[in-house]
């Protein structure tokens, strides 16, 4: 989670153009479009199939769908944060790490 301790002062202070950011940023942003695009809207593709008429199928596939879901979502979220990781990144603010493991936090 991003805290103003670590937000505050970058956006106060002059920031200038950098290329370095600019391309760091732009890699972080078309990966995050690659795990929401390529990765979590596909999964989705064979959730919803599934989970639309679960009395089609047997238990080992409600299973892997159960399973894909959990890609999926965590997918959506992290290429979330990942954008606007590399958003921030191309005006010069370094932002947290907020989404590395959410499903192990707390073990």
């Amino acid at each position: 989670m991003e805290r103003s301790t670590n937000l505050l002062p970058q956006i106060k202070k002059n920031r200038k153009f950098s290329y370095d950011n600019m391309v760091i940023g732009l890699i972080f942003i078309t990966y995050g479009y690659f795990l929401k695009l390529v990765i979590a809207d596909r999964a989705a593709i064979v959730v919803n199939g599934v989970f639309n008429s679960i009395e089609s199928y047997s238990s080992l596939v409600l299973f892997f769908a159960a399973f894909l879901f959990t890609i999926q979502i965590y997918c959506d979220f992290y290429s979330y944060s990942i954008i606007a990781k590399g958003s921030a990144k191309i005006l010069g603010v370094d932002l947290m790490d907020n989404f590395k493991e959410p499903f192990f936090q707390n073990l």
